[in-house]
């Protein structure tokens, strides 16, 4: 079960790289000093609002997956 959860989370944060790489033409060099924890608002990447919404729809379009509010922090 937590290799499972681990394998997910990797996915998730590739998808995550992939989308800034490709939508937001975020540089190779930067995301590859992306960590979990890293803001994505604000600092070297710097997503406003709108920008934060495609991100949040395209994890949920690639895994197939609904999040809903209630687990939105």
């Amino acid at each position: 079960e937590k290799e499972g959860a681990c394998m997910k989370e990797a996915e998730i944060q590739e998808t995550i790289k992939n989308t800034l790489r490709q939508r937001f033409g975020v540089p190779g060099q930067l995301i590859d000093q992306l960590k979990p924890e890293t803001h994505l608002c604000g600092g070297p990447i710097n997503l406003n609002s709108v920008d934060l919404i495609y991100l949040f729809f395209e994890v949920e379009k690639v895994f197939g997956i609904h999040i809903s509010e209630e687990n939105l922090g």
